[in-house]
């Protein structure tokens, strides 16, 4: 079952609460439960909780680019607190936040980039005030992208059910009157569309973490931040407020010095937060109460609205368990982390493919993958185009899944466009229906909506690398607002082709190349409306024509990976080349006529491929293995976003000094990839073996 993906908005910094639900959550991910995709940082001071969240995440291991973090700069409480660490909290610009068209508007935008992302999947944990959800479901357009993405709200606080059977949110709880225009708003707008899951404050009350709890959760971390930042919060709490304080904490008078009042505590906190992170995924442990949904979308649950019995908290002490274990796995990623020395971001990539026409597009998947491993790029997503679009999606998630992707951690979406309607396919790719593609609001726009929704969410980092046709890139840039998402999001275009460079210095796609002129309109429409905005990379056949992979590379890797399929595969391809066009085949691979048999032809081929698609790779992460004509960009002053154009004409060596060191590379990190595959497969049999042994089916 895939994970569940998970919105998390929070107030982090202002108690210890938000921080130790965070960690729980993290532990629920690493068990495969959830997928947290983004944060909302809120509550006043939005940029320091937001710098906060990133500190934290880096801490268990989240790249950057796993989770984006926004901002909302709604009024609240301007209390933030800062652990002291190293490395320590980021700045502003070191934060990789989410930017958004504005920062005013970034935290509803990264909710309905998400809600977009996720239809129907995404669950929303609501831990802080809901300004940016508010600002969210402000329009009744937006509020409708949010009502068909959002499958549950999670909320910390209570509400009351009227006569209609509607949810009212009760403003006595902190979070829900912090904005009670926008708690008021989100609880209209999005009630009728999915079910409501509310923990309160009585629930909470009932279970209790002491100082002893935050002393195991920092054993685990090989730290004392927690217990640092729980005694900062409280301290703050202590200073403004003495009389309320040590009403809720009774500490004996001749123990309130400074150095003592903190150890003399039988508790640090009744964990709402935590409280709520373990109702999302242990609902077991409690006994909400069922309030039934108007519209048929499953019954609203309600936990803790009133102190009564034992407030839907059957036994606090399974609770309270579940979270000492969660925020203790938790602590010891952590410390696993720290002892790592962090990598450098890894660079996301949007990977669009004809894959299925040639061997070479499955080749440069098995290459990017190996950087993937070697902590140089993420892959976000993937678009499968140039006809057949259903069945290259298919397939690549075969290959996704040969490489040890999750289906959840890779998107795939099919183009529809048209296009050539040959695509071969191995034994065991996956029906239309368990590929797990990514939908959209309609199959039609698919794939370009998620090349708009990844833009959104990699802002300014997104990097394109593009081996098919641009019919999905040319439909997301169509309409002018979409085109000004995709010139925030991406940072550069990594384009399998041929360009010549105008009068004025701007490029033009040249229909020569099969990529660019599978859908004319397209590479047209996109050359015109992104050049402007960033640098373009393009690598021409006159490069590809330098470098040859023969029969013995792909036999090599097929040993590495165990099997046969790669070379099968392009065995496969060119036999339908072969077939369908064979004076022009046997012009382009000089096969003796005697050796023209079906059983013979294949083993007398000197090669197989000028890799286009693979060399692209390799220039997108190796760019030293190459020497490109760089092209000033008339809109971006400075080298770093120069064009850069790479064996456009048959000249000299086409701007590949070493195409022996060129083919070394690919031979390199295809074998890495098919390696992968081998020991993957290798694991997947032993857990077979095991099962069948221990006589489960």
């Amino acid at each position: 079952m895939a994970p569940t993906p998970i919105l998390f908005v929070t107030d982090i910094g202002r108690d210890i609460d938000d921080t130790v639900a965070l960690l729980a959550l993290s532990t629920y991910e690493k068990e495969g439960k959830v997928k947290l995709v983004g944060v909302i940082a809120t509550g006043g001071v939005g940029e320091d909780r937001a710098r906060l969240t990133r500190f934290w995440l880096r801490r268990l291991g989240y790249g950057d680019g796993d989770v984006p973090v926004a901002a909302c700069l709604a009024n609240g409480k301007d209390v933030c607190l800062m652990p002291e660490a190293n490395p320590g909290v980021p700045t502003v610009e070191e934060a990789n936040l989410f930017r958004g068209s504005s920062p005013e508007r970034a935290a509803p935008e990264l909710c309905l980039a998400l809600a977009d992302m996720y239809k129907g999947r995404l669950e929303v944990i609501v831990i802080g005030p809901m300004s940016a959800i508010g600002d969210a479901v402000r329009s009744d357009e937006d509020a409708a992208r949010m009502q068909r993405g959002v499958a549950k709200m999670h909320i910390q606080g209570q509400a009351t059910v009227g006569a209609d059977g509607r949810l009212a949110p009760d403003f006595i709880a902190f979070n829900l009157g912090e904005n009670r225009e926008s708690s008021t708003l989100a609880f209209d707008k999005l009630q009728d569309h999915m079910p409501f899951h509310l923990l309160g404050k009585h629930a909470a009350y009932r279970v209790t973490l002491t100082p002893g709890d935050f002393k195991k959760f920092d054993d685990a971390a090989d730290s004392n931040i927690l217990q640092d930042q729980a005694e900062k919060g409280l301290a703050s709490f202590r200073l403004n407020m003495p009389e309320i304080f040590y009403r809720l904490y009774p500490v004996p008078e001749d123990q309130r010095g400074d150095d003592q009042w903190y150890k003399t505590l039988s508790y640090v906190s009744h964990p709402y937060d935590p409280t709520l992170t373990i109702a999302t995924q242990c609902p077991s442990l409690f006994t909400p109460i069922k309030v039934d949904h108007p519209n048929g979308k499953g019954s609203h649950l309600l936990i803790g609205m009133k102190n009564e019995g034992n407030c839907e908290v059957p036994d606090e002490t399974l609770v309270h368990k579940e979270i000492l274990r969660t925020v203790q796995e938790a602590g010891k990623v952590m410390a696993m982390a720290m002892a790592t020395e962090a990598a450098s971001e890894p660079i996301p990539f949007l990977f669009v493919t004809d894959i299925g026409r040639d061997i070479d597009d499955t080749v440069a998947l098995l290459a990017l993958a190996a950087y993937e491993r070697e902590g140089k790029i993420k892959l976000v997503g993937v678009v499968a185009t140039g006809g057949a679009g259903v069945q290259r999606a298919r397939l690549t998630r075969y290959w996704l899944r040969r490489l040890g992707y999750r289906d959840e951690d890779v998107p795939v979406a099919a183009c529809l466009a048209d296009g050539k309607p040959v695509c071969l396919l191995p034994d065991g790719v996956p029906s239309e229906e368990d590929a797990c593609l990514f939908r959209g609001e309609s199959e039609g726009r698919a794939a370009a909506e998620l090349c708009l929704a990844l833009a959104d969410l990699h802002q300014g980092r997104l990097n394109v690398l593009v081996i098919g046709p641009a019919s999905a890139l040319g439909e997301a840039v169509s309409k002018e607002g979409d085109a000004e998402r995709l010139r925030r999001g991406i940072a550069r275009m990594h384009i399998q082709g041929q360009a010549t460079v105008g009068a004025e210095g701007r490029l033009e796609p040249d229909f020569a190349a099969f990529n660019l002129s599978e859908n004319k309109e397209a590479a047209t429409v996109v050359f015109d409306k992104l050049q402007d905005h960033m640098p373009f990379v393009l690598l021409g056949k006159h490069a590809a024509y330098r470098v040859t992979l023969t029969r013995e590379d792909f036999m090599a890797w097929d040993v590495a990976a165990g099997t046969n399929t790669i070379t099968e595969q392009a065995n496969k391809g060119l036999a339908a080349f072969r077939k369908d066009m064979p004076d022009v085949f046997y012009r382009v691979y000089p096969v003796p006529e005697d050796k023209r048999g079906d059983d013979v032809w294949f083993k007398t081929l000197t090669y197989i491929s000028h890799p286009y698609d693979p060399l692209l790779t390799v220039a997108a992460n190796h760019n030293d293995l190459f020497q490109p004509v760089r092209v000033p960009n008339p809109k971006l002053p400075g080298s770093a976003k120069e064009h850069l154009l790479i064996g456009m004409k048959n000249e000299g060596d086409c701007q590949v000094p070493d195409a022996e060191a060129a083919h070394a590379e690919i031979c390199r990190v295809v074998k890495d990839s098919s390696k992968r595959m081998a020991s993957i497969e290798m694991e997947a049999m032993k857990q077979a073996m095991k099962k069948k042994k221990s006589g489960h089916p």
